[in-house]
């Protein structure tokens, strides 16, 4: 194979047409023997023919061009060392792609059209058809599969006979807000929200608007699902439909409950309507914007909203939310000044957790506002409450923690509070807020550079999101330089995903979910929605349900071999057929990855492989079996 640089001219198209190679520059066609030595410009010679875009041959002397205003057909005619072109249009349009059909015919698509032509195979005899798009996939005896925003349709020539809409997200616009549905195994999607992250998205009108659509899907690790409510409003402009907060209810089956913008909270019990608490009847200011909601322990629903100094907070019972109908007597209100601390007339931003002890955490997150703890009596009235301003937080080391905003509060499977600013991150026990030496963790990743410095987690980070997964590791997403995935305790920065090494394409994330049950982590930026598979489930409380995947292991295959069903920091051992150790591992949470090989680093050969899990001191024993074929 030989390459060269012969030109500076912009080309659109170039093939090999019968004995020629044919090039497209702005509509001049350049062309010469395509066996011979072409090293110069002056090697082709040129014809005006004043159609420009890609090429599609058709036959030694017939081909298609996709000009931005035609498609034509073009039929070439040599008259010693010279060709002449002849041009015929075919159709008006914008092409988009030509294809040739199976039983020796074209098919061409246009560009924001509902309509394609069909040709015969020298590209004459067109033919309009309805129905767009960009066709996939070819069928014989002349019909076709084609794309379009309202799925994949069939034509066979004469009308659309089919319409299938592949499996998908439904969501129209960038997705935003997930949330684990434990009960069903699901992640849960919904459509873009009206929060603190999207603020500058609102002003320079990309991807969202207070114009779009709520939009509810679930994914089940295979399938996606739209579960939208039939009845839900269409948008009015001002986003007030727009989905904030949303919660499962842990004591109606297929319940949950999700905020909106100024029209309150809504209830949906299998798919359905059922009640939507908003206005002076049951208490609720009109003008609130974001709800925050969360259920404690005891499966009281917490209820966090601005607007209303006086009662920001109100707690609903079990018994109270089987009620459809509310009114304001049937809420319980928390009442102290520090609570009342959080009000801000425009509550987006507002961060809500429940740590250890049932202690709830919040703050509203605009600048430089409180963050505020308090925990209850047993009739959840406030016990004790307290307020820290920005600034007045004081660490480990007797420095006060200052933030611009306050961005995340989550809750880690320990109680432990993790929360993320326009600064940093730190962690707390909340249920230890009203001890007189109480401090927070400014949080150190070690530099293991000889020095016994340490840097704080994420200094300076503007960090929108946090997450926890089944080993209490932290995924955090931050605002400008991606997601990191720090370790249970954060003094390990373990990954950093970005725009320059991973699929997200982006450094801004929106928010990230973890799978309870599994190791999926789901993350959604601008770009969309992704998922990454990590190395970590929850621990199990046994070995009863050790087990290895892929098994077996084929040649073809080259990623881990996962162990999954151990318990918490497992010691793993893997055993030759002979009964050899050839490797040892720990995992992470309940599960580990092994590449295959053994301690040289030389993958193993083909055989049965015993697994053998155990707690460090030897108890617990479990094992199971893999098949490695090479």
């Amino acid at each position: 194979m030989e390459s060269s640089f012969i030109s500076d001219k912009a080309m659109q198209s170039a093939m090999i047409l019968g004995e020629y190679l044919i090039a497209n520059s702005d509509g001049t066609f350049y062309y010469a023997p395509a066996k011979k030595h072409i090293q110069q410009m002056s090697d082709f010679k040129s014809a005006w023919v004043g159609l420009k875009g890609p090429m599609v041959p058709i036959a030694d002397n017939l081909f298609f061009v996709l000009d931005n205003n035609q498609l034509s057909l073009v039929t070439t005619s040599v008259d010693g060392d010279k060709i002449y072109f002849a041009t015929s249009q075919v159709a008006v349009g914008k092409s988009a792609a030509v294809y040739k059909l199976r039983d020796g015919g074209y098919v061409a698509s246009f560009v924001d059209a509902d309509y394609h032509y069909t040709t015969n195979a020298n590209g004459g005899e067109a033919v309009r058809h309805e129905g767009g798009g960009i066709y996939a996939s070819l069928g014989s005896g002349g019909d076709a599969w084609f794309l379009d925003e309202d799925g994949l349709h069939h034509t066979n020539g004469e009308a659309i006979t089919d319409n299938v809409v592949p499996n998908a997200i439904s969501i129209s616009k960038v997705p935003f807000w997930m949330i684990y549905d434990t009960a069903n195994e699901k992640l849960v999607l919904t459509s873009t929200s009206d929060n603190a992250v999207l603020d500058d998205l609102l002003d320079r009108d990309i991807n969202f608007t207070l114009a779009n659509k709520t939009q509810f899907n679930t994914f089940d690790g295979v399938l996606w699902e739209d579960i939208t409510p039939a009845e839900m409003p269409e948008p009015d402009g001002e986003g007030s439909y727009c989905p904030g907060w949303f919660v499962f209810s842990p004591n109606e089956a297929n319940t949950y409950y999700f905020s909106t913008r100024k029209k309150g909270i809504y209830k949906v019990t299998d798919g359905k309507f059922v009640a939507n608490y908003v206005g002076e009847e049951c208490g609720f200011i009109k003008k609130t914007r974001m709800p925050a909601l969360k259920f404690d322990s005891q499966g009281n629903l917490w209820i966090l909203q601005t607007t209303d100094e006086e009662n920001p907070v109100r707690v609903l019972t079990p018994a109270k939310q089987t009620k459809t109908q509310l009114t304001a007597q049937d809420f319980i209100y928390n009442k102290t000044q520090h609570i009342s601390n959080v009000n801000h007339s425009s509550f987006k931003r507002a961060q809500f957790a429940i740590g250890a002890g049932d202690t709830k955490v919040a703050a509203c997150g605009h600048y430089q506002k409180p963050i505020v703890i308090w925990n209850n009596n047993s009739d959840l009235s406030v016990k004790k409450s307290i307020s820290f301003a920005s600034g007045t937080l004081p660490d480990q080391d007797g420095k006060n923690m200052a933030w611009y905003e306050i961005r995340a509060l989550t809750a880690d499977n320990n109680g432990m509070v993790w929360m993320g600013t326009t600064s940093g991150m730190i962690a707390f026990d909340p249920s230890k807020a009203f001890d007189a030496d109480f401090h927070v963790t400014h949080i150190k990743v070690p530099r293991n550079d000889g020095t016994n410095l340490a840097d704080y987690l994420l200094d300076g980070q503007t960090i929108n999101c946090i997450a926890v997964d089944g080993a209490n590791r932290k995924w955090i997403g931050t605002n400008e330089s991606g997601l990191f995935l720090v370790s249970a305790d954060g003094q390990q920065v373990l990954k950093n995903f970005n725009a320059s090494n991973s699929v997200l394409g982006t450094n801004q994330i929106y928010h990230v979910c973890c799978d309870p049950t599994g190791n999926a982590v789901f993350v959604t930026t601008p770009f969309g929605l992704a998922e990454y598979v990590s190395d970590a489930t929850p621990g199990q409380a046994s070995y009863s349900n050790i087990y290895a995947y892929p098994n077996p292991v084929r040649p073809d295959y080259g990623g881990p071999i996962n162990i999954t069903g151990l318990m918490e920091n497992s010691i793993v051992k893997i055993a030759d057929p002979s009964g050899n150790v050839i490797c040892s591992l720990k995992s992470t949470g309940g599960m580990v990855s092994w590449d295959g090989c053994n301690y040289n680093g030389d993958l193993v050969p083909t055989g049965v492989y015993t697994i053998i899990a155990s707690q460090a001191d030897g108890s617990g024993a479990g094992t199971t079996k893999v098949l490695i074929v090479r």
